[in-house]
This record gives structure tokens, sequence and C-alpha cells, in this order.
């Protein structure tokens, strides 16, 4: 099967799991929810899985990634105790599809891979809320092993470390593209106030946004040395990879504006 007619099949499986769930209102993330059925395509279409388990496969790796968002919604001090109690439910009943669409299939070892994944992610964020002011380079780090673990976990699952490795860059370079963009707007970041607590306690640094600027650049050339060596290795992701990259590089600041 080709990989767009995998994608399409495990979106509309995927709406189906979603509404039977009442989640309606997908989580804001810097990767939209076609993104990630891209990306998770194109690493599950490697393998030689039956079109139904690799559909099914996908709707669970999605899953997992939308449990963890949903509960991420929790730090909202905005949240009532109803929306509080909602937003549990919402997250809990999306990580038991998750495991019942795997175990359907037998694929116990993978369950077990994203059971592992989430107590790491778990793990991070307890890190994050133990920061230290100005821990900036900690912050980043452990944001992006946050944010990519999920899909990194199903790469090293299929024994595909470059991915992983190419992933984690983008994610990075993703991540410094909606720091600037959120400098420009005024919005203080978390990032910023942690950068903003390190200028504080250990005197003035060069300006938030210049050291934006050099980190984006410095991520962006990273990311393109990455995709070079892929272009041989794991083709299929160079084409993916590539891809998304030329998207969001050529983003304008309504597309930025929609990814807050």
């Amino acid at each position: 099967m080709e990989t767009q007619q995998l994608i399409e099949k495990a979106a509309i499986q995927l709406k189906k799991e979603l509404k039977d769930c009442s989640l309606t209102v997908m989580p804001s993330k810097i990767l939209n929810t076609t993104d990630y059925l891209e990306i998770i395509s194109a690493i599950i279409q490697l393998s030689d899985w039956k079109e139904e388990k690799k559909v099914a496969s996908i709707v669970a790796t999605m899953l997992v990634q939308l449990s963890l968002d949903v509960h991420d919604q929790i730090n909202n001090n905005q949240i009532d105790q109803y929306q509080h109690s909602r937003i549990i439910l919402q997250g809990d009943i999306l990580s038991s599809r998750y495991y019942m669409l795997l175990a359907l299939y037998d694929e116990i070892a993978l369950i077990k891979q994203f059971a592992s994944a989430i107590k790491r992610i778990n793990s991070w964020k307890m890190w994050l809320t133990d920061l230290n002011a100005g821990e900036l380079n900690r912050y980043v780090k452990t944001k992006i092993k946050i944010e990519t673990e999920v899909i990194n976990c199903l790469a090293r699952y299929f024994s595909l470390q470059q991915f992983e490795n190419c992933f984690t860059s983008f994610y990075l370079y993703l991540f410094w593209q909606n720091e600037h963009h959120l400098f420009k707007k005024s919005i203080k970041s978390e990032c910023a106030k942690i950068y903003q607590q390190g200028c504080s306690k250990q005197g003035q640094l060069q300006p938030y946004h210049t050291w934006v600027n050099y980190h984006l650049n410095l991520s962006r050339k990273t990311l393109e040395h990455k995709l070079i060596d892929q272009q041989q290795d794991l083709p299929l992701f160079y084409n993916v990879m590539t891809a998304k990259f030329a998207t969001y590089r050529n983003h304008t600041e309504s597309d930025l504006e929609a990814r807050l």
C-alpha cells in the first residue's frame, strides 16, 4: 500500500477514536496531527506488517502522543475542577485505546516500548519542575526529549537510530523557530523566562533575541547536514523530512501564529 493511502486510512480511524472519547479540540502543538501521521507512517511503512496492522499501529502511536498532550493541559491554571477531571479521563481513555489496538495484533513488545517511553517522559517532566533559575540548556534539552520521545521510541523499535537523530534535530529547529516568533509577538515563553532568570542571577548576558537567532541558525544548519546524511541510507525519510523542513522553513507569520 502507498504511504498516502496508509495515512488516509489512519486519519479516518484516528478521527473515530477521538470521537469515541469526545476529544473535539486538539492540543496546541508545534507539529500538527497531519505532520505526525506522515512521519509515523514513514517509519511503519518500512515494516513487513499487513495493511491492517500498519494502520492500527500508526493510530496507536498517535494515541500515545495525544494522551500525553491532553494530560499536559492540566497545567493550565484557568481550567476548573470539571475540566480537570474531564482532561484526565480523556487522556486515560486515549492511553487505554493504544494498548488495546496493539494488543489486538499481539504487538506486546511495542506496548512495552511505549510504556517505558511514557515513564521516561513523565520523569523528564518532573525534572522541568525542579529546574534552578537560569538552567536554560537543561530546559531546552529536556523539553525536546519530551516532545520527540514517542516518535523516537518508535524509530528505535525498528532500529532506525539515524532517523531518531534527524527528527530530534528537526524538532529542535521548530522549537527555535517558534521561540523567534513568540519574541516578535512580545509573548514571553517559558524559555524566555528562564533566560531572564539566568540574566538576573549571573549578570546581563546577550539579548534574548540574539541568543534565539543564533540557535535558530545553528539548528537549521545541523538539520540540513543530517538530512544530507539520510539521502542515501533512508530515502523515504529523507523525502518526508525534507518536505517538512521546506514547509516549516517557509512558514509565514500567519502559519506560525496558528501554532500558538
